[in-house]
């Protein structure tokens, strides 16, 4: 069965797969990627699957027929991924069909990052739902997919050897948004771990590939280990991987060595080029937002957070960014919260509405999402980083752009923590916000 080891939060989704292959008649030594990524205008997504690799010697390789499906919905929309995974779906029911109950399973899953959208996991499995437990496997495969509005963790494949205190380790620092790097090692150190465990049965591998995928599309992914294989990047419908293997003498692997990389959409690739023209002038209006009894849920006193609204100009040129100051933060611990489960410290994700307004408009949503961490002494609040971007429009004019200009503003510049000692004064901050003019030619007036 191998591996998939997935976090998932609304500001960033981290996916490994191992390297060992799975052949119908079960593990073999050979290894090589099961992972895949894809990018179009708007939509960024990556592809790992747990279980059949290939169904008998001969026998096209899963990753090369998903690889295949991808290619082809070129000719459809290719941002349909529910489409994609009805056709992943019902091309591994025919693959796996004439395998016996014990050895059929195969599990697809594709994280999803789409401009505009919350991002989503989406599944087609035999096996394996995102809310329930592993049945045997069917003869077709499902599709399932879920929203990511909260951090969650999914292990897929062969993870009875995943410890309950790695699973708490990795939540930990997906809500504390972590660098990918950071997550990438603790995911990678993690599968290395279950499989020296003698429970994996030799199912998988100790090297594995991570990827992390973020709002903004822009992908990052590591290689953990020397492995031969082939990589999938699909570019707009293009293979790349295909184009390589044709200039490979036959039989040969590329041999995925100790390495990194960053993708992104075509907008985001072009580096800024160096700021021009004269200053421009924005003014900000921020409102005043509060929230109380964060945790009293877990037997509390009520605390009390406070987003203070400002007034503000600011004044850049295109290509340019420039930080102000947007808010004042004023937080406020409670008495020490009595908490029953000391494996789950962590209240669910939360949100605090603060629209601001640029020149009199308003982004569609500006909500702060926040984290509070709970201990007898002090409780500790991260606000996360957001962004928007108003654009000169028909439907949200700016006066000062262009049509083909987007405004962008993200907040807080370099994250937000502040941490208050129970029971005494509360603790202040300010939420510093970067802005930024930059072009944007797929925008139409």
């Amino acid at each position: 069965m191998t591996l998939i080891i997935t976090l998932a939060a609304p500001w960033a989704i981290h996916q490994s797969s191992d390297y060992r292959l799975t052949f119908g008649n079960g593990p073999r030594d050979d290894a090589a990627s099961k992972h895949l990524s894809f990018i179009c205008d708007g939509l960024m997504a990556q592809v790992c699957f747990t279980g059949v690799a290939q169904v008998r010697l001969g026998s096209p390789m899963t990753i090369d027929w998903i690889s295949e499906i991808i290619t082809q919905a070129q000719g459809m929309n290719f941002s349909d991924i529910d489409e994609i995974a009805s056709r992943i779906a019902t091309r591994g029911s025919q693959s796996v069909s004439g395998l016996p109950v014990s050895s059929r399973m195969l599990t697809v899953v594709i994280a999803v990052m789409e401009r505009g959208k919350e991002p989503r996991l989406v599944m087609a499995s035999n096996c394996e739902r995102f809310d329930s437990p592993r049945t045997s496997s069917k003869t077709n495969l499902e599709v399932t997919s879920i929203k990511v509005t909260e951090p969650r963790l999914f292990t897929f494949g062969w993870d009875i050897a995943v410890p309950d205190n790695d699973r708490n380790d990795l939540i930990k620092l997906l809500r504390s948004d972590s660098e990918n790097g950071v997550i990438q090692e603790a995911i990678a150190d993690v599968n290395k771990r279950v499989a020296e465990n003698p429970a994996s049965q030799g199912y998988i591998s100790k090297e594995c590939m991570v990827s992390s995928l973020r709002p903004n599309l822009r992908s990052h992914s590591m290689n953990f280990g020397l492995t031969p294989g082939n990589p999938h990047i699909l570019l707009g419908g293009t293979d790349f991987s295909q184009i390589v293997k044709t200039l490979l003498p036959p039989g040969k692997l590329i041999a995925i060595r100790q390495t990194a990389g960053v993708s992104a959409t075509a907008n985001e690739l072009r580096p800024d080029p160096p700021p021009e023209g004269e200053p421009r002038t924005f003014n900000f209006v921020t409102p005043t937002s509060s929230r109380t009894g964060i945790v009293s849920k877990f037997g509390g006193k009520l605390d009390k957070l406070i987003i203070e609204g400002m007034t503000g100009s600011v004044k850049l040129r295109k290509n340019e960014w420039v930080s102000a100051t947007i808010n004042i933060v004023t937080w406020e611990a409670g008495e020490p919260a009595r908490i029953s489960n000391d494996s789950s410290p962590w209240p669910p994700w939360l949100t605090l509405p603060n629209r601001p307004s640029i020149d009199g408009v308003q982004p569609a949503s500006w909500d702060y999402s926040f984290d509070v961490a709970l201990g007898p002494e002090t409780n500790t609040l991260h606000i996360r980083k957001m962004s928007t971007a108003l654009i000169s429009t028909l439907e949200k004019p700016l006066a000062v752009l262009e049509p083909t200009e987007w405004f962008e503003m993200v907040a807080p510049k370099d994250g937000l923590t502040l941490i208050a000692n129970v029971g005494e004064k509360s603790i202040t901050g300010t939420i510093e916000a970067l802005f930024h003019i930059r072009d944007s030619p797929d925008v139409k007036r």
